[in-house]
């Protein structure tokens, strides 16, 4: 069968797809992605060796769409798909109007705990839509399935952390400018019987090192490609609360305190992190009301009581 997967943006989108074009291809399918040229996506899928397929699309030019839509009539007459996987972002629409034209059947995957714009529309004319959390009002709850993330079936290595505790920080991949300013004031009054592992982003890396130079409990990386191995190990996690983190805390059943970006569309990383919180997986804090002190007590509460 041929299967044609699309996904863009961030990896809250892009990993689950890729997880699945790997199972798929190893299912026997033959299978093709699709996403933006010179993108995150292009690179992750080559770099695992996934047919890919990059178009010039900008979100914010609907004459993108037109301008293309020779390219993807292309990708569809040349490919020929049996059936059309989306898993989100603007892009994923650009070519369900071609499947709807064409008439392929089209299947959605919704990471989060509503829907994005993308889909939501787009589920009209989905067969079936997927589901990684229970979306409480869920227009489509007549074709739509709960099955969790799309996850990688290879074995996580654990990392050889010292004999302290060890809390590991990430806002992303990219970092974050307003919560390291409260990760740079944490390091200050931090139990130096904690080994903190912060995940800065490249964009601060530097200045950060700066500010650690005479911790010895104080570790940062610009970024972590094994950062599923961190979250396996570490005693807390400290971060947002995107699908795919979502997806690594509730496999390895780590203990977590998610700040969700309020930076993101309809607030879905709050109602990510609440659905957590409702069932006493995690501890919910919102960045607003946040400070370093309170961040510090709260770790420290956290680390003395085993039953959190």
């Amino acid at each position: 069968m041929k299967i044609l997967l699309v996904a863009g943006g961030s990896g809250g989108h892009i990993y689950p797809c890729l997880e699945m074009a790997k199972f798929l291809k190893q299912m026997g399918h033959e299978v093709l992605l699709s996403g933006i040229k010179g993108s995150s996506e292009e690179k992750i899928y080559f770099m695992n060796n996934l047919n890919f397929i990059g178009l010039d699309i900008n979100r914010k030019k609907i004459k993108s769409y037109l301008i293309n839509r020779k390219s993807i009539r292309k990708i569809y007459k040349e490919f020929n798909p049996d059936k059309l996987f989306l898993f989100g972002n603007y892009i994923s629409f650009s070519f369900a109007i071609e499947a709807i034209i064409t008439r392929i059947p089209i299947y959605l995957h919704e990471q989060n705990v509503i829907y994005g714009r993308a889909n939501l529309l787009i589920g009209l004319f989905a067969k079936k839509i997927y589901l990684s959390l229970p979306i409480k009002k869920d227009f489509y709850k007549t074709k739509s399935l709960l099955v969790g993330n799309p996850k990688s079936d290879q074995y996580v290595t654990s990392m050889q952390f010292s004999n302290r505790y060890n809390v590991v920080i990430v806002m992303g991949s990219l970092g974050s400018t307003s919560m390291n300013k409260i990760f740079k004031e944490l390091i200050d009054i931090a139990d130096s019987n904690i080994s903190f592992h912060i995940i800065t982003g490249k964009k601060y890396y530097d200045e950060f090192i700066k500010k650690i130079s005479d911790k010895i409990n104080i570790y940062c990386y610009p970024y972590i490609d094994n950062l599923a191995s961190y979250i396996k190990s570490c005693d807390l996690l400290i971060t947002r609360a995107g699908a795919t983190t979502i997806s690594e805390i509730l496999v390895h059943q780590v203990a977590s305190i998610i700040i969700p970006s309020p930076y993101v569309k309809n607030n879905h990383q709050y109602l990510n992190a609440k659905y957590l919180a409702d069932n006493n997986a995690c501890i919910l804090l919102q960045e607003k009301n946040l400070t370093a002190s309170k961040l510090n007590n709260l770790i420290n509460e956290t680390m003395q009581d085993y039953s959190k």
